[in-house]
């Protein structure tokens, strides 16, 4: 058991401790306008696809340029869904560096499993059925049932 402390030593202690929450307080309203400021963005490899999203993942703008339009209707959901796919991740990377500071500065513990939602699959489960006339499977939207 500890002797107790001096009224000058509870002072420091008490004012260590308010610098600390302070700072902590701080760090935390930092990272929240950070992580409100990031934004994902990819494109494919040929840049004819490009998209955005906010921190969250979420898609914030889609363009498609003109060569876009020469691509089979299956093929061009791919690509996009993958751009999108791969703009969440860079989203999702900037996010946990903020959280990383936090953590690294003693403020936080590991950042929760589900706290970004969960990692976009690798291979899009997008329903499909074989289009009439031909072999290439087609998105259940088409032009007609949008």
């Amino acid at each position: 058991m500890s002797a107790p402390q001096s009224p000058n030593e509870l002072e420091r202690r008490s004012m260590r401790l308010l610098a600390r929450a302070e700072a902590r307080d701080k760090a935390f309203v930092e990272a929240e306008q950070r992580i409100g400021a990031v934004s994902g963005e990819a494109s494919s490899l040929d840049g004819s696809v490009r998209a955005t999203v906010d921190p969250w993942g979420t898609l914030t703008a889609l363009r498609l340029d003109d060569r876009t339009a020469r691509l089979p209707r299956a093929s061009l959901s791919d690509v996009i869904v993958e751009v999108v796919r791969q703009a969440a991740e860079k989203a999702r990377t900037e996010v946990r560096s903020v959280h990383k500071g936090l953590e690294d500065a003693g403020f936080t513990k590991r950042l929760p499993l589900d706290a970004l939602g969960p990692a976009p699959a690798a291979e899009p489960d997008v329903p499909r059925r074989r289009a009439t006339g031909g072999d290439e499977p087609s998105a259940v939207f088409d032009e007609q049932n949008w």
